[in-house]
């Protein structure tokens, strides 16, 4: 009975607005929007490593073992993307005890070089490479490394983003209020595929209410980004980036201009703090948009450019001679 009253204490202490089930189309009236914006994601780990394994696992003192890798595209697009032609997805080999295992040649379906395999992925690709190792004399049972031997994939990709902004005419917000059909509204939110995530988030209520009969008028926007996927953000030469570094691209904010400096900007470094960074900047709205007779909804987008990398391991085991 108590859940029940305070439902109802909640329906009736609130009169206006109403707010829309998140992952759903379900409208609950008289409800504020406590839910925020509808955000619509697509898979974050395009690449993948399906699965890495040595064939045997278990070998003697100078004997061979293949280590093989199943690397995966679950996107829609070629990776590298367009933007990135002269790029490749690297696939390498690394600290596998070198001086007690000794590489002895690999499969690559791509260009070659040592240990390292430079390919292409179509959409939904699954493309094998395998190395070749030889193991040196054990005298005793023998892992090395202890934690296994690891493969990293490297790969230089863009996510990109939009986010809808409602404005309503003042006079108009008044009108709906007065009539009892005023409903607070929020952004939809579509972000597409790969690791890092970017997109702009409207810090204020909306619809934001502007008027063309009074003067400078601002909105609040925030530029988010976040790795939601399995590996890092890596520096990357050719693409101008350090550390934990992304590009900011693709930027249109249909013509809201930041009120100071703001490094929301296109071509803009940011450097990422425990996987994620948000920065907020005033904006102000142009009179085109002042002048909204009544409502008026803007498609804002961004994008981001990075180089990722994952990484996985696998354990061999070299037993003596008898």
């Amino acid at each position: 009975m108590k859940k029940i009253a305070a439902f109802l204490l909640i329906v009736l202490t609130v009169s206006i607005s109403g707010c829309v089930i998140p992952g759903t189309d379900v409208d609950i009236p008289f409800i504020p929007n406590v839910f925020g914006p509808k955000v619509h994601q697509e898979v974050a780990d395009v690449v993948r490593i399906k699965s890495l394994s040595a064939i045997p696992n278990t070998i003697p003192s100078g004997s061979t073992t293949r280590l093989i890798a199943y690397i995966e595209n679950l996107g829609t697009e070629t990776i590298p993307q367009k933007d990135f032609d002269q790029s490749s997805v690297t696939v390498e080999l690394y600290d596998f005890c070198e001086g007690f295992f000794t590489f002895q040649h690999m499969n690559c379906p791509g260009e070659a070089k040592e240990e390292s395999c430079k390919i292409k992925l179509l959409p939904l690709q699954v493309s094998e490479i395998d190395w070749t190792l030889k193991a040196g004399d054990a005298q005793v049972k023998t892992i090395c490394p202890q934690d296994g031997m690891k493969v990293s994939v490297r790969y230089p990709y863009k996510t990109f983003s939009t986010t809808t902004i409602t404005f309503i005419n003042k006079d108009e917000m008044q009108r709906q209020i007065e009539q009892g059909r005023f409903k607070q509204t929020d952004s939809d939110i579509s972000i597409g595929e790969g690791p890092v995530k970017v997109y702009l988030k409207v810090e204020d209520t909306q619809p934001v209410p502007v008027s063309d009969k009074e003067g400078e008028q601002t909105t609040v926007i925030a530029l988010v980004v976040e790795n939601k996927g399995k590996g890092y953000v890596v520096g990357d030469s050719s693409l101008g980036t350090g550390e934990s570094e992304v590009i900011i691209t693709d930027l249109d904010l249909k013509g809201l201009q930041p009120k100071t400096d703001c490094e929301i900007q296109n071509n803009k470094k940011i450097k990422l703090v425990q996987n994620k960074r948000k920065i907020t900047c005033e904006f102000v709205i142009p009179d085109k948009v002042k002048k909204t007779p009544k409502e008026s909804t803007l498609r804002l987008s961004v994008g981001i450019k990075y180089a990722y990398e994952f990484r996985k391991n696998v354990k061999v085991t070299v037993e003596p001679k008898f």
